[in-house]
């Protein structure tokens, strides 16, 4: 889980070097000595958080929760428009697809593309980290990954140690897709 989401992580703070600058800055800012990482002072670093959200964001390891049949009729109603799911119906979710195409809370995509790009604004409304409640990176509910909070220790940690201390820079400077630039890494 956490080594694919590392790649990601990886290549697009090599790829938004000015974002890669305002996350070290930050972490410098809020760490112990400006160069001991400590995972206790997250929570202070704003645009670190937005940044590792939105890699969680963009990098959904899974492609989605595993099948649900209905159990009965479900009705929903959209735009004033009414819904039936009907019972039997076996429903599978993507998360690749709700994570970086969703039209709501503060993510306003225009297009497709624009859902693949780092915004760290997806998390920051008024200078305070903001969580999504559409994010479901790791489920939700009661079906909610029990091994959440390690990942996000793990890939924090590694993240403010590696930004603190590297500058992240791309081999090819015209890779426009993270998949096509896991390899470009230097």
């Amino acid at each position: 889980t956490t080594m694919r989401t590392l790649q990601f992580a990886l290549v697009l703070a090599a790829k938004y070097v000015s974002i890669q600058d305002k996350v070290r800055t930050e972490l410098s800012q809020n760490m112990e000595n400006g160069t001991k990482f400590d995972l206790h002072a997250v929570n202070k670093c704003v645009h670190f958080r937005a940044f590792i959200y939105e890699i969680f964001r963009i990098s959904t390891i899974g492609k989605g929760m595993p099948p649900r049949t209905m159990t009965q009729d479900t009705w929903f109603n959209v735009d004033g428009n009414g819904y039936c799911i009907p019972k039997g119906f076996t429903i599978k979710a993507r998360f690749a697809h709700m994570n970086k195409y969703a039209l709501n809370e503060n993510w306003t995509f225009k297009s497709m593309e624009d859902g693949l790009k780092l915004d760290l604004n997806n998390w920051i409304i008024d200078n305070k980290f903001v969580m999504n409640k559409s994010f479901a990176t790791f489920g939700m509910g009661r079906r909610d990954c029990p091994g959440r909070q390690l990942a996000e220790k793990q890939i924090q940690t590694i993240m403010g140690y590696i930004l603190m201390n590297y500058n992240l820079k791309l081999q090819d400077k015209d890779i426009d897709t993270v998949d096509k630039s896991l390899s470009g890494v230097s």
